[in-house]
């Protein structure tokens, strides 16, 4: 009589966890190379035009999304750096660990990615910078923004669309 192994759970996901890593340190790098290069290059409220629909304005953001309480004398830095690094610290364990989610399939884990990388991109500017640097500014759009906000915004998308339509017709 032969007792099959039980084979032990791992802690960490190992399914293409590199590929992640690499993304989300790509992702992360390249939001702050984009951030570097507006401050070098233009003056706090300078703008250029990019399309007609599309400046870079460079603004500091001492605030939160969309720019609420975007005012440094409130003062307000440790509690969004604190926000920001419990957030981003959970979706670490999410995405790479057991801990949040047993089972969860790579596309899920590649949309969280997106929305740790940009945690982690505006967490870098609070903690170097004292503030964070926007500088996407849509004519249309009353709010100015960075890649690292639309890292975030595209990988809640992706999870809501996914979570709404692709995962009923699943089911089905």
């Amino acid at each position: 009589m032969s007792r099959a192994r039980v084979r032990k759970e791992s802690f960490f996901k190992t399914q293409k966890s590199y590929l992640l890593f690499a993304l989300i340190i790509f992702l992360v790098f390249f939001d702050q190379f984009s951030k570097y290069l507006i401050e070098e290059n233009l003056n706090l409220y300078e703008s250029i035009q990019i399309f007609s629909f599309l400046n870079f304005t460079f603004i500091k953001n001492f605030g939160g999304a969309f720019n609420l309480f975007n005012d440094a004398s409130l003062n307000l830095g440790f509690i969004f750096s604190f926000l920001v690094s419990s957030i981003c610290f959970y979706l670490f364990l999410a995405i790479f660990t057991n801990l949040v989610f047993k089972e969860i399939l790579f596309k899920e884990r590649v949309y969280w990615s997106l929305i740790l990388a940009g945690g982690l991109g505006n967490l870098l500017d609070r903690i170097v910078r004292g503030y964070v640097v926007d500088f996407i500014d849509i004519t249309f759009n009353p709010y100015v923004f960075n890649l690292a906000d639309c890292l975030v915004t595209i990988g809640i998308i992706f999870l809501l669309i996914d979570s709404l339509f692709v995962h009923k017709s699943d089911a089905k």
